[in-house]
């Protein structure tokens, strides 16, 4: 090939969508995540709240509620204590330091 270099231009392009696209399905995640939540099927949101981005305060908060939800206070009280603790300037974070007082 006469301009071996082109081969990775299309690998290159890829990247910017790569990381792009996790917000998208991060998001969606969280959107679905949502609907589970607001039928009580609270497994089901579980799991695609695993998908969702670790730092996602929304994710974060739906997260302590839906354990809340399920009845296990315990699991909530650390989701909440994390959130309320790593983003204590956030909406999120704001909620959750309620729900510990």
């Amino acid at each position: 090939m006469r301009f071996p270099y082109l081969r990775r231009v299309p690998l290159l392009c890829l990247i910017p969508c790569l990381f792009s696209c996790g917000g998208m399905m991060n998001k969606g995640a969280v959107i679905s995540a949502q609907k589970f939540y607001d039928k009580g099927q609270y497994d089901k949101a579980l799991r695609q709240l695993a998908i969702a981005d670790e730092d996602n305060t929304e994710a974060m908060l739906l997260k302590a509620r839906t354990y809340e939800a399920k009845g296990d206070k315990d699991m909530a009280r650390a989701h909440y204590k994390v959130l309320a603790k790593r983003y204590p300037d956030s909406a999120e974070g704001i909620v959750a330091q309620q729900k510990l007082h």
